[in-house]
């Protein structure tokens, strides 16, 4: 088993750091407490050194929308370490090699304007402005990095031979395959639970919609999202099929050629259109219901 699965997946390692720009100011916590008859460790006066800075927002958007296309991309393995099926690495390294470069590109505009950006909350933070606080970029860069590593999985066998007691070795490698095959197993159940979650997702906005009447504004509003999520689950689901099970396939294809070619705008506007589409969707529930976790 190991073999196998260890042609088929290679670990991945996504870290992005940034600077928060945040200091505790001690003696502003201790006279707030002061003048509030309060105990010393009673609260703290946190400042933001660069409060509203729209590049530092922006680089901030990056950094949450590489990790979550990192989650979608791979299947969850352990803390840190995400499991990413050899078919799909070629899209999951151009989607983090773009990511990369416009948090690489925009570390650097904010580098180019630091100086500027820390003079100008020197008029924003008055008397608790203190230019000690901000280091120099030459240190600044290390707390800026965007870093994407591949590794292979980890081989139980290099326990053979190592202790030099083949009984021992072999319960190694035995407990070693174990434990992978059941991290495995968890993987390929959340994938399905992809599936199951954004199709019940859909059929409950079809199912809660109220349209706009008269007065009343629309209730339970869904955006465009809620098919392109489906379209989007499906797209990445074939690549994501460690195991390759058929079952999972199955319903990957059902719900592509069921549920995916409805347009939001229009089930908006149609009951009947949206009431066809959760009934589409519930007869998709109902045959996964008894499969992976559900079962």
């Amino acid at each position: 088993m190991t073999t196998i699965i260890q042609k088929s997946a290679v670990i991945v390692r996504l870290n992005i750091r940034m600077c928060g720009f945040e200091k505790t100011d001690k003696d502003v916590s201790n006279e707030v407490a002061d003048n509030k008859s309060a105990a010393d460790d009673a609260g703290r006066y946190v400042k933001k050194l660069f409060a509203g800075n729209p590049i530092l927002k922006d680089i901030k958007k990056v950094r949450g929308k590489a990790r979550n296309v990192n989650k979608a991309q791979t299947l969850p393995y352990l803390d840190g370490q995400d499991l990413l099926p050899v078919p799909n690495f070629d899209k999951h390294s151009e989607l983090m090699t773009d990511y990369k470069d416009l948090f690489d590109a925009l570390c650097e505009d904010f580098f180019a304007e630091y100086e500027t950006h820390r003079d100008a909350q020197q008029a924003r933070l008055g008397d608790l402005f203190d230019a000690s606080e901000y280091p120099p970029v030459s240190v600044l860069r290390g707390k800026f990095q965007f870093n994407i590593s591949y590794e292979p999985l980890s081989d139980g066998n290099t326990f053979d031979k190592m202790f030099g007691n083949a009984e021992m070795e072999q319960q190694l490698i035995a407990d070693a395959e174990a434990q992978m095959q059941s991290r495995i197993d968890d993987a390929m159940h959340k994938l399905y639970e992809r599936l199951l979650k954004t199709v019940d997702c859909f059929n409950t906005a079809m199912r809660t919609y109220k349209p706009k009447a008269g007065k009343s504004k629309a209730m339970n509003t869904f955006k465009d999202t809620i098919v392109g999520n489906m379209v989007d689950i499906c797209e990445v689901l074939p690549r994501l099929n460690l195991t390759g099970d058929a079952d999972l396939a199955n319903y990957c294809e059902l719900v592509k050629s069921k549920l995916t070619n409805y347009d939001a705008a229009d089930l908006r506007e149609d009951e009947s259109l949206r009431k066809t589409a959760a009934d589409d969707a519930q007869a998709i529930l109902d045959q996964m219901s008894g499969y992976g976790l559900a079962a």
